[in-house]
């Protein structure tokens, strides 16, 4: 038969100790992991934009139009394949080339997204 006092467990005390110290650990961790999730967001919705601008670009050079386009008609040909990352919406965007710059903006934002190009 074994002898109870030699099996050793964690104590009441000990285990209340672990659990404040894991639960401090994460009180400190997420809110860095969820600006690191924002900040990435942030990145993968400019790298969009970037992509609609080049698609822009492209409507342009082969259209020779000078008159600003919906993202909407601009989907359907040039950036079919554009997936939202954190739900947002491009369906209120529209693009204005000006000289070397295709401005990207949004209807109901004072917003603008500039990309720089060459004739």
């Amino acid at each position: 038969m074994r002898d109870l006092k030699s099996i050793h467990g964690f104590s009441v005390k000990e285990l209340v100790i672990i659990v404040v110290l894991i639960s401090g650990i994460a009180f400190v961790a997420l809110p860095s992991i969820r600006n690191v999730r924002t900040q990435s967001q942030k990145i993968a919705i400019s790298k969009n934009l970037e992509t609609i601008a080049i698609a822009g670009k492209q409507y342009y050079v082969e259209t020779g139009s000078k008159e600003p386009i919906a993202f909407k008609e601009l989907q359907k040909e040039y950036c079919m394949n554009l997936h939202s990352i954190a739900k947002e919406s491009y369906a209120g965007l529209y693009l204005l080339p000006e000289g070397g710059t295709l401005t990207i903006k949004a209807k109901d934002f004072d917003v603008a997204y500039a990309y720089s190009y060459v004739d």
